[in-house]
């Protein structure tokens, strides 16, 4: 029997209990190569996506706050292109990553996004 490639939100093909039928998919979260934290590599989305690639990550998961997806940077046209090129690299958008501190006090706020100096 000739297994289905499934779409990233749909249900799990059923278990069959054979171990060859198993595969765990990795993804890769872009805030590893945002450049937040003192030393830490930081790449452009594009070239995220490329090192993803080249790491043998089958998704990713982008970081939506700057420096990569602010929604306020991204029209839908940026979005349609974005998304093209995700597929064009070999891969699968798992997930944005949203970032909220509803606890930040108001003297705190040096812009929008998270992580605070």
């Amino acid at each position: 029997m000739e297994r289905q490639t499934s779409a990233p939100f749909s249900a799990p093909p059923t278990p069959t209990g054979n171990a060859k039928d198993f595969r765990v998919k990795t993804c890769l979260h872009s805030v590893s190569y945002s450049g937040l934290w003192r030393g830490q590599a930081t790449l452009t989305i594009d070239e995220f996506l490329v090192k993803a690639k080249e790491l043998g990550y089958d998704g990713v998961m982008l970081m939506a706050k700057r420096p990569h997806l602010s929604v306020l940077d991204y029209g839908k046209k940026a979005r349609q292109a974005l998304k093209k090129r995700i597929e064009n690299v070999g891969l699968v958008l798992v997930g944005l990553a949203g970032y909220s501190d509803f606890t930040t006090g108001l003297d705190q706020l040096a812009g929008p996004g998270i992580p605070h100096l």
